[in-house]
């Protein structure tokens, strides 16, 4: 007997789910979830119906091995899985959110800017920040690159390493290398300060906002850069968890190490151990330890409940650990490529957070019938 009903809120489009990751991890989470007596929908955020009565939805069946669409009993708790923010279906999904007057077990969180600001107000996390500025002019450009040989600029909402540009300064000139918004690699080698402007203007659209920062060397191997995937989790007792830390090594000559862009993934642990001393790892541990207990806390100060969160680390060739990203919803395609183990511990996690919501939701409804 199922002990309750879970929806997650998810970008589904012309009523089917796409190919990849996210529909092979919505299979595990039902195969998991059944083990725990939690019944699983997935909920598409464009409903064609009040949303207090049955909502439309798609279940994964465990024994037909194939997804099936109905109208559904409203679920007792929504998890937000919806990850796509440029969309035409965004507007109906905010909407989703703001009326559908069921428990959400995580808020959602600000874009990278506003990250950033949260996180530099406290003096513990300052020194693990880059310097990072949102671009109002193109002076700022200017003054960055007076101070950095290399800078970064990320739109501030985006995922998969798209619209990320790498600027170096060179003896005589600069260099631009990146990946334009359908993910194509960008690569101008040689680019003149005259023209570097004019350049990165006709590369950035025009109506969307991007923050600047400084680059980091994460030049632990030759001609490639590696940062880490530390995933933070809530456990069944609601408390936060390191569940995962996984290196992403880009692609030689790449400039991020987003999977989608080519990247591979090894364990954290074995290349950090081989290219530290035994001090050094120990250093590096703790400050990832102390990361990993610090930013669940200011950004749930500031945004409310949250379940999960990948935090991308860059660890400089002296072993200081800086953030780079703080993603609310992380992707699940490094942990599929870590093994099942992983995989299946990391897919566990929420779910066993969302039945501790449960429980105590329930035994506060009991508190309020008997104080009645």
């Amino acid at each position: 007997m199922p002990l309750f009903c879970l929806g997650v809120i998810v970008y589904i489009r012309q009523g089917r789910f796409e190919e990849g990751s996210e529909r092979r991890y919505f299979q595990e989470m039902t195969r998991l979830g059944q083990t725990l007596g939690i019944n699983l929908i997935f909920l598409p955020p464009w409903q064609k119906r009040n949303l207090d009565g049955k909502l439309m939805g798609f279940r994964y069946l465990l024994n037909e091995k194939r997804w099936s669409s109905g109208d559904y009993s409203r679920p007792q708790l929504l998890l937000d899985r919806y990850r796509v923010l440029r969309s035409p279906l965004f507007h109906h999904y905010l909407r989703f959110r703001k009326e559908i007057k069921i428990p959400i077990l995580n808020n959602r969180m600000g874009n990278k800017w506003l990250v950033h600001r949260i996180l530099s107000a406290d003096q513990e996390m300052v020194s693990h920040l880059p310097e990072t500025h949102l671009i109002e002019s193109s002076q700022q450009l200017i003054q960055m690159m007076q101070h950095h040989r290399r800078l970064f600029i990320k739109p501030i909402n985006g995922t998969g390493g798209r619209h990320i540009l790498q600027v170096s300064k060179q003896a005589s000139h600069f260099s631009i290398h990146g990946r334009s918004g359908t993910n194509s690699l960008i690569h101008y080698p040689v680019v003149h300060s005259a023209h570097l402007l004019s350049l990165l203007r006709h590369l950035l659209p025009r109506e969307r906002k991007f923050i600047v920062q400084q680059g980091i060397n994460l030049g632990l191997l030759p001609r490639s850069v590696i940062d880490f995937r530390l995933l933070l989790q809530k456990d069944g007792q609601g408390e936060w968890k390191e569940t995962a830390i996984i290196g992403k090594v880009a692609p030689h000559s790449h400039v991020t190490t987003n999977l989608h862009g080519g990247g591979r993934a090894m364990w954290a642990d074995q290349f950090l151990k081989r290219h530290f001393t035994a001090e050094q790892y120990h250093h590096i541990r703790v400050q990832l330890q102390r990361l990993g207990v610090k930013i669940p806390l200011l950004l749930e100060n500031h945004f409310g409940s949250l379940v999960e969160l990948g935090v991308d680390v860059g660890i400089d060739v002296n072993g200081h650990c800086w953030i780079i990203e703080v993603n609310p919803k992380p992707g699940r395609v490094i942990l599929q490529r870590m093994g099942r183990s992983i995989y299946e511990k990391t897919t566990l996690h929420p779910l066993l957070y969302a039945r501790y919501a449960y429980e105590n939701l329930m035994e506060s409804e009991d508190r309020n019938i008997t104080d009645e």
